[in-house]
């Protein structure tokens, strides 16, 4: 769609659903990718990779929920694994507000 949306047509393209496959062809020199903060997020921690985000009307932004059972009683490990996710989420959210895009 975003293709078609700017008449672009890149010479060489690979479709995969493979992450680690895409991340690693990446780290070697072989192109570019669009994934999200979420894929690549250790990566750019470690400055192996740069996340830039693209900002346009007809994308929306990816949404990152975490869903529990209103009725369901959590475990004490339940509630620390949803703390430590929820404090992961927010900081990620911190790094992709922080990193404006390129022009």
């Amino acid at each position: 769609m975003l293709y078609r949306h700017y008449d672009f047509s890149p010479a060489n393209s690979i479709s995969c659903n493979d992450i680690r496959l895409i991340k690693s062809l990446v780290l070697k020199g072989s192109g570019v990718t669009i994934l999200s903060l979420l894929d690549v997020l250790d990566e750019v921690n470690s400055g192996q990779l740069a996340f830039i985000p693209l900002r346009n009307k007809l994308l929306r932004p990816l949404t990152l929920a975490l869903c529990t059972a209103p009725s369901r009683q959590l475990s004490r490990p339940a509630q620390m694994a949803i703390q430590k996710l929820t404090a992961v989420m927010e900081a990620m959210r911190a790094v992709g507000e922080n990193r404006e895009p390129r022009p």
